[in-house]
């Protein structure tokens, strides 16, 4: 403990001393060994000879009966106990100690601390100031002593200045009046001079009585006979929070009102009255803290030196608070602890502890059904003991990792136990004490599912495979017929084969769209399954994007007259640089712009819009489509970059879909490292913006 503290036995008149704080035993130069286990009154005692009054040790005997009889603390006033030097020297002491019982659960006295504060240096600063003071007394008798010389050296001038007219009127006496003068007049110099001496003497005495009080560091000031304050040092001005001027030639009850009446109010008059110290701690209002206040009279007056000890009491205040938090914290502990045992026992995973040599310490309801055995078969006996299929497994080595490392493993393991292939997965912590806490749960179903999932999967590729190939095969199979059937419609139109009459002609336009309509199909079938079997590839170069747009444009604009729409580029920084495929960067563009022609109409007179517009987007290029059209609605977002999926299928059978267009592109975006996203309304229209990265 901080402080000059002794604790001691109840066992008058031993008073046996049990512990002492290092501050003790610095400051009274003694060792425990010294100390610890002997009588109080053995090893200090007033045995000083120079001490002509030895009242300490029975002051002392009488506070520690008061306390044991109270059961309160006791403060004692200042007491001179003398402390006897290795060299058997003895050195004057004084000490205001305080001593404080230590109940039992019985309420009864168990122990007494028995706590000092060294005060040697304040009642040595003390007496020497009331020295100060005495001399300071002697030096104003000497001044007041000097001032009647003076007056009388006054008078004496006034009749040597008679005597001189005397001697004008009476000639003949002037030779034994002016001997007179001579030795009156030396006389005066001499006492004059003795005047002076008084006075520097006097001026001495005052500049030491002010270094004295400099000096000191703690707060005090002075108080005369009258209650007025005659000085006030700057600590006490800090913690009075005021100023010196502010309170010198005032009055303490005038200064400080509540003081009257106080607890401070008794000591303050019993010192002045008594002249003896008093001391008193108690809540001073008007500055909202606790002053540990000692009163030392002095011939003038008043001295008070007092402290602030408000942190002091907080802390015993919050040290209260903190036990009580203490206990509180203890019960919910309590209380969390029947909790968490409460829901270990009902959770339908198994949870078992292990001591240090790995047995049961205890288990709850799941384990007795996972593991086959009741609480009674498993608590005390060892894991080995009990499942010898666990030793030399990884059940073995992670639970002694656990308890050699301090770390949590999880796992999963498989042992075979009674003809029974068990599969639980792990998780495994240290307690405090050595063992293992295991949370444990069979995951046998689990495996399965997963191994069942996983032969899906792959079955599910192969026939994703096998249908990407059939794709491939098929669309190289169909465009030699389609390109067949277009090369023999051009011979027929241009006349190689006979004359071509005007209703044979228009036959053969409709043969000739039909098959590049074919044929487109045929080709986006062909692009996806390219895509699906990996076997595109790109060839990235730095693409200027307002020429990608205007290369896409030309394709699309005239279907969008045809068709009545309005076609707006928004303007597109000509520095804008995207990193891509030339190729299908313009695939991408023609199908999105395509598309955006396809589902667009005119509607209420109002013609129908599309816009294009790119932005730089930090590291990325963004390009934005927008169209009034048909627009999709918010659960077929999702879904319109599905392959074969068409949204709405009256309206893509009129537009002659396959479906593919946009998965294509989706793929194709993000084989360029980009992202291809749709925000869409019906009936107000939809926004595609494909995301690239910038050269």
């Amino acid at each position: 403990m901080p402080g000059v503290n002794l604790l001691l036995a109840v066992d008058a008149p031993r008073w046996t001393m049990l512990a002492a704080s290092d501050e003790r035993l610095a400051a009274t130069l003694t060792t425990r060994e010294e100390t610890l286990g002997r009588p109080l009154f053995e090893v200090f005692s007033d045995a000083n000879p120079e001490n002509d009054r030895p009242t300490g040790e029975s002051n002392l005997r009488t506070s520690l009966e008061t306390v044991v009889r109270t059961r309160a603390p006791h403060r004692m006033a200042v007491q001179r106990f003398d402390i006897r030097r290795p060299d058997g020297t003895w050195e004057v002491r004084h000490w205001a100690p305080r001593n404080v019982p230590v109940l039992g659960p019985d309420g009864a006295v168990r122990y007494i601390l028995h706590h000092v504060e060294d005060v040697s240096e304040v009642v040595r600063r003390t007496e020497a100031h009331a020295k100060l003071r005495s001399e300071y007394v002697v030096s104003e008798d000497a001044r007041h002593e000097l001032e009647g010389a003076n007056e009388l050296l006054r008078d004496q001038q006034l009749e040597l200045e008679m005597a001189n007219q005397q001697l004008q009127e009476q000639h003949a006496d002037l030779e034994i009046q002016a001997d007179e003068l001579r030795v009156a007049a030396a006389a005066l110099e001499e006492r004059t001079a003795e005047a002076e001496r008084a006075r520097a003497e006097a001026e001495a005495v005052r500049a030491r009585t002010d270094a004295v009080l400099a000096s000191i560091g703690d707060a005090f000031y002075l108080l005369d006979r009258e209650w007025r304050f005659t000085h006030v040092n700057a600590a006490a001005e800090l913690l009075l929070k005021t100023t010196a001027a502010a309170l010198i030639g005032r009055t303490l009850w005038d200064a400080f009102p509540d003081v009257l009446g106080s607890v401070f109010e008794r000591p303050y008059r019993e010192a002045m009255a008594s002249g003896r110290p008093t001391s008193a701690e108690a809540f001073f209002a008007p500055l909202l803290t606790w002053f540990d206040v000692r009163s030392y009279p002095w011939p003038g007056g008043l001295m008070v030196h007092f402290r602030d000890v408000g942190a002091r009491h907080a802390a015993e205040a919050e040290r209260e608070r903190l036990l009580v938090a203490a206990e509180a914290a203890r019960a919910d502990a309590e209380a969390e602890r029947a909790r968490t045992a409460g829901i270990l026992e009902a959770m339908a995973d198994a949870h078992f502890v292990l001591d240090a040599d790995f047995r049961f310490v205890s288990v709850n309801a799941a384990t007795e059904r996972n593991l086959g055995h009741t609480r009674e078969q498993l608590v005390g006996r060892s894991i080995w003991e009990l499942f010898p299929g666990t030793v030399g497994s990884i059940f073995e080595r992670s639970y002694r990792q656990v308890a050699t490392a301090k770390v949590a493993v999880h796992f999963v393991g498989e042992y075979e136990e009674g003809g029974l292939t068990l599969v639980p997965e792990v998780d495994a912590y240290p307690t405090p004490d050595g063992g293992v806490a295991v949370f444990w749960r069979d995951v046998r179903a689990e495996v399965q599912a997963v191994a069942e999932r996983e032969r899906l999967l792959a079955a599910a590729e192969a026939a994703n495979r096998v249908k990407s190939e059939f794709l491939a095969v098929m669309s190289h199979e169909l465009r030699t017929p389609l390109n067949a059937i277009g090369g023999y419609a051009d011979l027929m139109e241009m006349g190689i084969r006979g004359p071509v009459t005007e209703q044979q002609r228009e036959d053969l336009g409709r043969i000739q769209r039909s098959q590049r309509h074919l044929l487109g199909l045929v080709n986006e079938v062909l692009n996806y399954a390219k895509l699906e079997t990996g076997t595109v590839s790109y060839e990235l170069a730095d693409v200027p994007v307002r020429s990608a747009l205007t290369e896409a444009e030309a394709l699309v604009v005239p279907q969008a007259r045809m068709k009545g729409l309005v076609f707006e580029a928004i303007d597109c920084p000509d520095d804008l640089v995207a990193r891509a495929d030339p190729e299908k960067l313009r695939q991408v563009l023609v199908n999105l712009l395509g598309n955006a022609v396809k589902f667009t109409e005119s509607r209420d007179g109002q013609p129908g819009r599309i816009s294009v517009s790119c932005a730089p987007d930090g590291e990325r290029v963004r390009i934005a489509v927008r169209d009034t059209g048909i627009g999709i609605a918010m659960d077929k977002l999702g879904a319109v970059f599905e392959p074969f999926v068409q949204v709405r299928a009256t309206l893509t059978r009129t537009a002659e879909g396959t479906g593919l267009g946009l998965a294509i592109s989706r793929d194709l975006a993000r084989g360029m490292g980009g992202a291809l996203t749709v925000e869409s309304e019906p009936g107000v229209g939809s926004t595609f913006v494909l995301v690239l990265p910038r050269a």
